[in-house]
């Protein structure tokens, strides 16, 4: 059976926007939730090896600025994806991508990175 997906034009989601969605505030309030948020401990708590971890969390953005369908394009393990999903879920409204003035639906890609340095041991 073929099944359409009937959507409105205003409600379709814009690839190719001319402003992105991008968290309120910018990239600095970004980087400061992220701090206060995001547990950057995980992989030293897991065992994970001194390295650079990133996982590439992909979102929707509608006109309003709320968040939904937050998947984790890759996994590099230690608990990093489920982390990276929850940061943005629980994460505030972002502000839309504007198109032609207007603002449209989106779908984001938000890089989320881990640095473990070489002495990363947990005190004991």
């Amino acid at each position: 059976e073929n099944v359409q997906s009937q959507k409105n034009s205003s409600d379709q989601l814009v690839t190719n926007v001319q402003i992105s969605a991008e968290f309120p505030g910018g990239q600095p309030s970004w980087q400061k939730y992220r701090e206060r948020n995001l547990n950057r401990n995980i992989i030293v708590e897991k065992g994970g090896p001194p390295g650079k971890y990133t996982v590439v969390v992909s979102f929707t953005v509608d006109k309003t600025g709320s968040v939904s369908d937050v998947k984790a394009e890759n996994d590099p393990g230690y608990g990093t994806k489920e982390e990276a999903v929850r940061l943005i879920v629980k994460g505030p409204r972002w502000k839309p991508a504007i198109q032609n003035g207007k603002a449209v639906n989106s779908v984001r890609k938000q890089p989320v990175t881990w640095v473990v340095p070489e002495s990363s041991h947990l005190p004991r």
